[in-house]
């Protein structure tokens, strides 16, 4: 999680990555946000309006799969979703269930060799969602 959070400040819209850290733990306390299939979609529980600039959610991919969460098995993938209201927190993690169901879609960023690479799936998935 540390890694993820300390990705999204590059985005230069974290501005308290101590209280996302620990926003995004105590989630994780709560109820395991890990999914059948090796992903997670860490998020805090709230939104937090103090620590953000704007919405952010940021990507990441491990080498190779680790434990996290409840579910029993490993995860590779993790998409943090960080933002200011709780209706635009709701829209983002429905978007995020959506571009998950597509064919191929976790396959494909599995098999992305660089960032680029991987964002460009994102976003031509993300197109493929909204009919551009």
């Amino acid at each position: 999680m540390q890694e993820l959070v300390k990705l999204s400040e590059q985005s230069w819209q974290v501005y308290d990555p101590d209280a996302i850290l620990v926003a995004i733990k105590q989630r994780e306390e709560v109820g395991s946000t890990a999914l059948v299939g090796g992903v997670a979609l860490p998020h805090p529980h709230r939104p937090l309006p103090a620590a953000l600039g704007e919405d952010v959610i940021a990507f990441g991919r491990t080498v190779n799969p680790i434990p996290f969460g409840t579910t029993g098995g490993l995860t590779d993938m993790f998409f943090l979703v960080l933002c200011r209201n709780h209706r635009t927190h709701i829209k983002a993690l429905a978007r995020l269930s959506r571009l998950l169901l597509l064919p191929d879609f976790i396959e494909n960023l599995r098999a992305a060799e660089s960032a680029p690479e991987a964002w460009r799936i994102i976003a031509d998935a993300e197109a493929t969602l909204v009919g551009a």
